[in-house]
């Protein structure tokens, strides 16, 4: 933009003592920066306000003049042209205004309780008029249910900052226990209200915004639009098929993902993070879910969601907002309809690379058949489904769709009223399921008549096997005659020393002199011998630079499953040497015993174990052979029987 050669007419100031201040006008307006003297006026210099789009240098031709008295005669000069070039300032960008969940103002908010309190800034450039001075506007703030408007003064922060704080919290109050006053300083709002606050007098802009007040979700009932009590809602996540992660409606305070209905029928998750998710709900007695109404025939007044409302996923992102599905209810009406599913697998521990074969049975508790049962099955992270493997009633059936997984469904077919189907299938056990939890959920569907069984989930306890990152810490402790730092053949071990782990942790030598830690994490590790189980007279020798001096302690580097060695030496004298050769002799017996304990004949016979009195019998019972009666008149299997003491 381009001033040159144009000369500013600018107003006179004639009266005594007259000043205008420093000011700050809307984009592409002059605004003048005047001071007057009695009995002389002096025009002022204009600065030149200009959007961001418009701001670039420009030259400002400025032209003073005054008038005054002389002998009675009007005298009037003017000065020289002066050509200044200048960047315009800028009036900032778009004004803004949010919701903050406390007073220091560090996070905004989108949701807020009905009792809560409310923090309000507004960030408007365009509504600092006055750099030099704290400046007031006017925000309000109204609500969509109840219509309540009330209008708050947002104080600037400081001089020329541009934003606006309401001073103090901004109090709601239930519309249910209080009637709307407008302007009373007290916002009476409803459940799922929304509040939206507006900054306007600024220079024709304004900057809006909205809050959820505890946003929820009400069971109902299809027909009669009654809430619904005793229905247990669970928030799923649909990536995982576990429960969700909720949260208050600060954002931070853990909330339950698993609620009850009340008589109002609510139910409430106030904050989640962005994703999909699903409704499981279990309905109380006399109603079945999902419903089989369709979204057009209910009641107008509820929150329907074509997908969240019947069981399906739906998203939550930063545009949808909170959650607020309402979810309807078929009351049974005779007959029902619908199916059972349980889930059973093999085994409970399981460790990567392991093959697992699970079982499902659905069963069809309605009074008519089932003609296309399907089931939707999630498999735990880490797991894979075996090719070929799927097995219906015995029969060898198709793979399910969804090919390794992790979300299979298997086509089951025709299930009569009152009857089970079983499907049987193997998965594998990945490396990557360690970082899993274990956990596969199945539920059983069928299109027409339309049912849908409850979430059957089954874990596994993981463990990684050969593939575990814990090491193994090995050693010995022997008499280094020698004097060579190395066993030699016949150089003894040394039974009964005892060696402890820097966590408290200790093992005791072998007859052979050996011990060994396992299942130790991967870091560094410090061992200590006790000397109290010394031999008499022994002292310990330095073996290597990891003794770090001190012949009793040494010091491991464990990396990732590794067998790490450790041993420990006693200085060989004839003393040490004959007290060893002693506890050897002994542990020589003790460990006999032990073997022939092990080798002992458990050759079954054909006879029961003669009893003496069942009073001094141990408590473990004895095992035996025969029929053995219980007081009560129960018999025991002919094969085998445990005779039971009180």
């Amino acid at each position: 933009m381009n001033l040159e050669g144009t000369a500013m007419s600018l107003p006179e100031l004639s009266s005594p003592g007259n000043s205008v201040k420093k000011r700050r006008a809307a984009a592409g307006r002059y605004v003048p920066v005047c001071r007057g003297w009695k009995g002389l006026a002096l025009a002022c210099l204009a600065v030149l306000l200009l959007s961001p789009a418009q701001a670039a240098k420009v030259e400002v031709i400025n032209v003073a003049s005054a008038s005054y008295l002389s002998s009675g005669n009007p005298v009037s000069i003017s000065s020289g042209a002066v050509r200044t070039l200048v960047t315009p300032k800028s009036s900032g960008s778009a004004p803004t205004i949010a919701y903050y969940g406390s007073g220091d103002f560090s996070s905004t908010i989108s949701t807020v309780s009905i009792n809560g309190r409310l923090y309000v800034q507004a960030t408007a450039l365009a509504c600092n008029e006055d750099a030099t001075a704290v400046e007031e506007r006017t925000i309000i703030i109204v609500s969509k249910k109840t219509g309540d408007r009330e209008s708050f003064t947002g104080v600037e922060t400081g001089p020329d900052t541009g934003i606006f704080r309401v001073a103090d919290p901004v109090p709601l109050q239930n519309f249910a226990t209080q009637s709307v006053v407008q302007e009373n300083g007290i916002i009476e709002t409803t459940t799922n209200d929304t509040l939206t606050a507006e900054i306007t007098d600024c220079g024709g802009v304004k900057a809006t915004t909205t809050i959820l007040i505890d946003p929820s979700g009400i069971v109902f009932d299809s027909k009669t639009n009654r809430p619904l009590a005793g229905a247990k809602v669970t928030l799923i996540d649909a990536n995982t098929g576990a429960p969700a992660r909720v949260f208050g409606a600060d954002g931070t305070t853990p909330a339950p993902s698993s609620v009850t209905t009340g008589p109002d029928g609510l139910y409430e998750f106030p904050t989640v993070a962005p994703g999909t998710y699903r409704l499981e709900v279990i309905p109380p007695p006399g109603y079945r879910s999902p419903s089989q109404v369709r979204p057009s025939d209910l009641p107008g007044d509820r929150l329907i969601d074509v997908q969240g409302s019947y069981g399906g996923n739906f998203l939550v992102s930063l545009a949808t907002g909170a959650i607020r599905i309402d979810y309807p209810l078929d009351p049974d009406s005779g007959g029902s309809v619908g199916l059972f599913i349980q889930k059973i697998v093999s085994r409970d521990i399981v460790e990567v690379g392991d093959f697992l074969d699970y079982s499902v049975r659905v069963k069809n508790v309605s009074d008519q058949a089932m003609p296309d049962v399907r089931v939707d099955d999630r498999l735990p992270f880490g797991f894979s489904y075996q090719g070929g493997s799927a097995r219906v009633e015995g029969r060898r059936v198709k793979n399910p769709a969804g090919g390794a997984g992790p979300a299979l469904q298997f086509a089951l077919g025709e299930i009569p009223a009152g009857e089970t189907a079983e499907l049987r299938y193997r998965l594998r056990v990945g490396p990557g399921s360690l970082q899993g939890d274990g956990i596969n959920a199945a539920q059983a569907s069928n299109a027409s008549p339309a049912a849908r069984s409850n979430i059957a989930r089954v874990k596994v306890e993981l463990k990684p096997g050969v593939f575990t990152d814990r090491g193994i810490i090995i050693g010995k402790v022997y008499v280094d005659v020698d004097g060579n730092r190395v066993q030699d053949p016949g150089e003894p071990g040394v039974p009964g020393i005892r060696i402890f782990l820097e966590d408290g942790t200790y093992i005791i030598s072998d007859s052979e002199g050996q011990y060994s830690f396992y299942g130790i994490s991967p870091r560094n590790h410090v061992l200590k011998v006790d000397n109290t189980t010394l031999p008499p007279g022994a002292e310990l020798a330095v073996l290597s630079t990891r003794n770090a001096g001190r012949a009793g302690t040494r010091f491991v580097d464990l990396q990732n499953g590794e067998m790490h060695k450790a041993d420990f030496a006693l200085a060989a004298n004839p003393q040490v040497l004959a007290y060893v050769q002693q506890r050897r002799a002994k542990a020589r017996e003790l460990t006999g015993e032990i073997d022939s304990n092990l080798r002992e004949d458990l050759t079954r016979t054909d006879q029961p174990l003669a009893t003496a009195d069942p009073r001094s019998l141990p408590a473990g019972g004895v095992r035996g052979v025969g029929t053995e009666r219980f007081t009560g008149g129960e018999n025991l299997p002919a094969e085998e029987s445990i005779r039971s003491q009180v």
